[in-house]
């Protein structure tokens, strides 16, 4: 993700456990390094994580400075009432599951047969989704996350329901 965003001249700052590895793709990409705990603090339109879960909770959500949460790690929110601190805070968070869904499309494609084509409508599908769960989120005033679930929990149902 990095390097795509490096390419669109996107000016990045980059943390990583691994610290030799944050200085390679530091120095590569022309980017800045902070260490892990200091990303909540950075200044920064979209902090994305990538890696680890819970990075949104108590401790990190109100030195959060980014506007917009948008990263592929799975279970951000440590609790689902961090969706509801973030709102509160004015901090957009795009659901992790929806963020990250190309994976698991991409396989259920493979498993049901199915060409690259027709995976790639479905994961065409992912930013509108968001889109339209964020418009939902801001229009109810409910967090992201609540509104996610929502949807979620109303399509397997459906399928289910279809199936029966």
């Amino acid at each position: 993700m990095a390097e795509l965003l490096a390419r669109e001249r996107v000016k990045l700052v980059i943390a990583d456990v691994n610290e030799a590895r944050a200085a390679v793709l530091t120095k590569s990409l022309g980017a800045k390094q902070v260490g892990g705990a200091d990303v909540p603090q950075v200044e920064a339109d979209i902090f994305a994580p990538c890696a680890f879960g819970a990075v949104l909770n108590d401790l990190t959500i109100p030195r959060l400075k980014a506007r917009l949460v948008c990263g592929g790690a799975n279970n951000q929110l440590q609790d689902e009432q961090h969706g509801e601190a973030l709102r509160q805070c004015g901090i957009v968070y795009a659901p992790d599951y929806i963020v990250n869904a190309g994976g698991i499309i991409n396989i259920a494609a493979e498993y049901l047969g199915e060409n690259t084509p027709q995976g790639e409508v479905r994961v065409g599908e992912i930013a509108p989704r968001i889109l339209s769960i964020l418009r939902d989120a801001a229009a109810s005033g409910l967090p992201s996350n609540v509104v996610a679930d929502d949807l979620a929990h109303r399509t397997v149902v459906g399928a289910h329901r279809d199936a029966a």
